[in-house]
């Protein structure tokens, strides 16, 4: 209303200059809908009142290993220009400062003492910051924990043994077995919300296909064959996920007719899909150093993000895939000059080397 209404009071009008320094669109949402809204509404203010902490064990069960220590870093810390509480410590943060000389002292009664317990690297750390703070304290935690040689002659392992790995086998060709997965609920851009990600086991290369939506079963069948099977025919393994579009009877007599083995990775077991997933990060990250301050214009960087990707070196083959599925390198966009016969053909390359 405020930005169509042709005449406002002043005080819509003050309303309509506040509201146009932000970007943002207006929906109704019943108000059975919209209880959190409601809830913030009624929100109770009340002052807190810090709780002080106390100690359940008497003074005299600690006054042999902590007043060394508190000496120690009293006298270490006479100069320092720290706030200073009543017992003479200084105090930053909340918590007890501790000069670098007093840190060790500090790490080896929160650590190594009997009543400690020598703990893991959390609840050390939890320990020391209940009193101490000193910078990177979290590093000095983990150093110590992890060379302290009592822990390291005494505590078990529980972290499961990792198993042989079981790659999967190398192909003998190009695009004969692919991997396949799907970026979604991406900001709209132009109508698309989903992208395809397809790429080749032995080339590395990748196409990125633009999707409406999260594409059913027939769909995925008709984009594969619209933009993967006219330029590199019909492979004869496609490894994807457990998605519901890769386990329908539809997907699978599909790969059945076209003598198509299909290769699930295991349940919530990413890594069996892994060269896809890592595509996806390096194009999102592509995306996101690109894209506008709205988001809505990734489809138009779809391709310059497909030929970065294609024309870069790849780690595991030292090429690029560009230059090993067709023997050279790609020629990138020159330098348009400014002064052209035809301006409106400058004008369109000037705007598509944005895009790359």
């Amino acid at each position: 209303y405020l930005r169509s209404a042709k005449r406002l009071k002043p005080r819509q009008a003050r309303w309509a200059l506040f509201f146009a320094r932000f970007i943002f669109h207006v929906t109704y949402r019943p108000g059975q809908k919209n209880g959190k809204a409601d809830a913030l509404s009624r929100i109770h203010h009340s002052c807190s009142i810090p709780s002080i902490p106390s100690s359940i064990l008497p003074s005299k069960c600690f006054l042999g290993i902590i007043h060394p220590v508190y000496d120690k870093i009293r006298t270490l810390t006479a100069t320092t220009s720290l706030e200073v509480n009543p017992e003479g410590l200084h105090i930053t943060r909340d918590r007890i400062f501790v000069p670098e000389e007093a840190r060790f002292d500090v790490l080896h009664t929160c650590h190594d003492s009997p009543q400690a317990g020598h703990p893991g690297i959390r609840a050390t750390l939890d320990l020391i910051l209940r009193q101490f703070w000193w910078p990177s304290v979290e590093l000095s935690v983990k150093q110590y924990v992890q060379s302290c040689p009592t822990c390291l002659r005494t505590k078990v392992n529980h972290t499961k043994t990792a198993g042989l790995l079981c790659p999967l086998p190398v192909p003998n060709r190009p695009w004969t077995q692919l991997t396949m997965d799907f970026i979604v609920d991406l900001p709209p851009s132009k109508g698309f919300n989903t992208i395809m990600v397809v790429v080749d086991r032995l080339t590395k290369m990748a196409h990125f296909i633009p999707s409406k939506k999260l594409p059913t079963a027939g769909e995925t069948a008709s984009l594969f064959f619209t933009h993967i099977f006219r330029l590199h025919g019909i492979p004869d393994t496609i490894t994807t996920d457990r998605g519901t579009q890769f386990t329908s009877k539809f997907w699978k007599a599909f790969c059945s007719l076209l003598r198509i083995q299909r290769n699930l990775s295991s349940s919530f077991h990413p890594q069996t899909n892994g060269q896809t997933e890592r595509v996806n990060q390096i194009l999102e990250q592509h995306l996101r150093c690109y894209t506008s301050f709205l988001q809505d214009d990734w489809l138009d960087l779809l391709p310059s993000a497909e030929f970065s990707y294609n024309s870069r070196k790849h780690s595991s083959i030292h090429s690029s895939p560009f230059y090993v599925n067709y023997g050279f390198h790609p020629t990138a966009i020159p330098n348009i000059p400014v002064t052209a016969t035809v301006p409106e053909a400058t004008n369109r390359l000037l705007i598509l080397k944005q895009g790359f």
